[in-house]
């Protein structure tokens, strides 16, 4: 058995997708959406693996040549495509693609891209990525892979099968977080943030998320006090966030936006119940006064138009958005 296994939660769409190949109705063209987090990139790495394998069992062999190719990244006939030096998938990397799918392949099978996230074509990769998918040649297979499947062209979309992928349930969710995290609280705290995608949650393990979300959490006390400085703040931020890449520093950033969208849940859930909240309890003055929550409706707009705009086309200045942010939190808690 190889590597490419499919996730517990994934298994009922990875038998549909081989009953449909085995009936010989692949689609040349596969859209595969979801959540970030639940698995889409490895499902598909998963699903070339076994198109490409000699066997012909439920998933790849890890024996034949293929699959040892694969697994070595040098498969002639598999390519992916994702953003190297910046955030977007440019025409060149399209065009270098469609000239290797214009040859034969050199194992005599299918030919297979992947192209993820999709949604990080700019309008050029789209437009000669369109051309591909109407003309797409025999046993030539594109997979794509996209969190957000409604900025791709429409052109894009109308030509490929699309499968939104399913989100798995809490106790599926938390009983494969177990295999990596043992504390049941600790677990409970990174689905919450990750809105129940494990490997989302895994990753905020990794990046010990939880030393940003108390940062965050010390951020906003120190606002509500009035003994902050913002510029102080933004810049503390940033260096938490780390990274180096413009693609990774837009990743922290996203993930902070996150951090604070979620306390700012919690601020409005504790407003409008009057239940009590351990991670907000410092606020509950704060949640308690008249208006609280029609206020804090539009810091929550505020967060959901930066984390669109960190993750659109725009390359924004992630300094002056983490400021722009921080200013609005300070209007709502000193209100």
């Amino acid at each position: 058995m190889s590597d490419w296994m499919p996730y517990p939660w994934q298994l009922g769409q990875w038998q549909q997708i081989l009953q449909v190949e085995r009936d010989g109705k692949l689609p040349h063209a596969l859209l595969v959406s979801g959540e970030p987090g639940i698995g889409k990139h490895v499902f598909l790495q998963g699903l070339a693996a076994r198109l490409l394998c000699r066997a012909d069992g439920d998933y790849p062999c890890g024996e034949c040549k293929s699959c040892l190719l694969f697994a070595a990244g040098s498969h002639p006939d598999f390519q992916q495509v994702s953003p190297q030096d910046s955030r977007h998938i440019k025409v060149d990397q399209i065009r270098t693609v469609i000239d290797q799918l214009s040859q034969t392949a050199q194992l005599g099978g299918r030919r297979l891209v992947l192209i993820t996230p999709a949604e990080a074509m700019n309008t050029a990769s789209a437009n000669a990525l369109l051309k591909c998918l109407e003309e797409p040649g025999r046993d030539t297979v594109l997979l794509l892979a996209s969190h957000a499947p409604h900025r791709l062209l429409p052109t894009i979309r109308s030509r490929c099968q699309q499968l939104n992928m399913i989100k798995p349930d809490y106790q599926t969710a938390d009983q494969w977080l177990s295999l990596s995290v043992s504390n049941a609280d600790e677990r409970r705290q990174l689905l919450a943030l990750a809105s129940d995608n494990p490997l989302l949650a895994l990753a905020y393990h990794q990046a010990d998320v939880a030393t940003l979300f108390r940062h965050s959490l010390d951020s906003l006390q120190a606002l509500a006090s009035g003994a902050a400085d913002i510029a102080v703040l933004a810049e503390q931020a940033q260096k938490h966030a780390g990274g180096k890449t413009t693609a990774e520093k837009a990743a922290q950033m996203l993930l902070w936006l996150q951090i604070h969208q979620r306390l700012l849940w919690r601020m409005i859930r504790q407003s409008m119940t009057g239940a009590g909240d351990d991670e907000v309890s410092a606020f509950v003055a704060l949640t308690g006064r008249e208006g609280f929550a029609r206020r804090a409706w539009r810091q929550l707009e505020l967060l959901q138009g930066a984390q669109a705009e960190v993750q659109g086309s725009s390359n924004p200045n992630l300094s002056l958005l983490a400021e722009s942010v921080l200013i609005n939190w300070q209007r709502l808690l000193r209100s």
